[in-house]
């Protein structure tokens, strides 16, 4: 039998935006307290122009659930989760990551922390800065570590290459990566890619 909370979720996540209502009956917390999150900074959102009123984003209140631990439940389906490995992110491209609705993306600069984010927020694509110094068998490697995990069978792996030409991209392809991006990319760039190869119902 589905209770309130699970109906709840289910219906909150088609929600783009959220009142401090909404956040308080998802985190079964008072409305209060969830301002008390906003005016502190611990909760991101913004206010309505010439009001009192706060709104907080899917992916700004997705993070938060996520870093304090809260049970996401239906909810957590309503997000498209991305990993980005890149030993050189541009700050530029981090920032326009936290604006991105419907979104969480975590970045990793080395391999280690890319397993630790992996296993933290299980997503839905990892995406790769290739350097043109990388090996076939390197690349191989990546590949064949991602797609024998078996909680990451089921990702999708995006290639981002700087120079990308037709053969490399047909090389990639050849070698198990979904798509391939041109580095550098912008964020827009990277959630077109993904709304085009993936078939997300939110």
């Amino acid at each position: 039998m589905i209770d309130g909370t699970e109906t709840m979720l289910r219906q909150s996540a088609g929600k783009r935006v959220f009142t401090t209502g909404d956040v308080a009956r998802i985190c079964h917390v008072a409305s209060r307290t969830v301002t008390k999150w906003f005016d502190t900074g611990k909760l991101r959102g913004y206010r309505i122009p010439g009001s009192r009123d706060r709104r907080i984003p899917l992916a700004q209140l997705a993070a938060f659930m996520k870093e304090n631990n809260l049970p996401m439940g239906e909810f957590d389906s309503a997000v498209r989760k991305v990993l980005v490995i890149d030993s050189d992110i541009r700050n530029d491209l981090t920032d326009e990551f936290s604006e991105m609705e419907n979104y969480t993306v975590c970045t990793a600069s080395t391999c280690f922390e890319a397993g630790l984010a992996a296993r933290e927020i299980l997503p839905h694509v990892i995406v790769i800065s290739l350097s043109g110094g990388m090996t076939t068998s390197q690349v191989r490697e990546i590949k064949r570590s991602i797609r024998t995990h078996k909680l990451l069978k089921n990702t999708s792996l995006f290639a981002a290459v700087d120079g990308l030409t037709t053969n490399k991209e047909n090389e990639l392809l050849s070698h198990g990566f979904d798509r391939c991006l041109c580095w550098p990319y912008t964020s827009e760039d990277l959630t077109n890619a993904i709304e085009e190869t993936m078939d997300f119902v939110i």
